[in-house]
């Protein structure tokens, strides 16, 4: 017999071990018992192929099957805070806010850094898109107005 296969297949489930502790996708540790699975089939077996072929079954039907349950259990999901309830509420500027450069804002008689893609001069209302740490995310607002003056043209 060709034993030298088991040891191959070992140092394939390490690698694969290896590998899923660094990324941590839950990608490689299905092949990491596929090749766990293929070492074993190697120590009653010398046809390489039928290994292969153990390999690449059981990896395939873990990927498939238990990776999507495990993911949703696994990975983690942000927790919303009071903050988060910010978001899609209007803001008044209280300092400029200019491209690259962050302003202030106020909204709930609270005092934000704010950072909009556009300029929005102090005094005016922004809308509130996001939170990036400590700052907001904002837009200007569209008045009814020039959403009208918009609709007629």
């Amino acid at each position: 017999m060709e034993h030298y296969l088991v040891y191959i297949w070992l140092g394939v489930a390490v690698l694969f071990a290896l590998i899923e502790v660094g990324t941590v996708g839950l990608i490689s540790i299905w092949f990491m018992f596929g090749a766990v699975a293929a070492c074993l089939v190697a120590m009653i077996t010398d046809y390489w192929w039928v290994q292969l072929i153990v390999f690449l079954l059981v990896s395939g039907v873990l990927l498939a099957f238990t990776r999507p349950l495990l993911k949703d259990r696994l990975m983690r999901r942000s927790v919303p805070t009071n903050a988060d309830m910010l978001v899609g509420q209007k803001a008044m500027v209280t300092k400029a806010l200019r491209p690259g450069f962050t302003g202030r804002v106020v909204v709930d008689n609270q005092n934000w850094a704010a950072r909009s893609e556009t300029e929005l001069e102090e005094g005016v209302w922004c809308l509130i898109q996001g939170i990036q740490g400590a700052t907001l995310e904002v837009c200007a607002v569209q008045t009814e107005a020039a959403s009208e003056t918009a609709q007629i043209k």
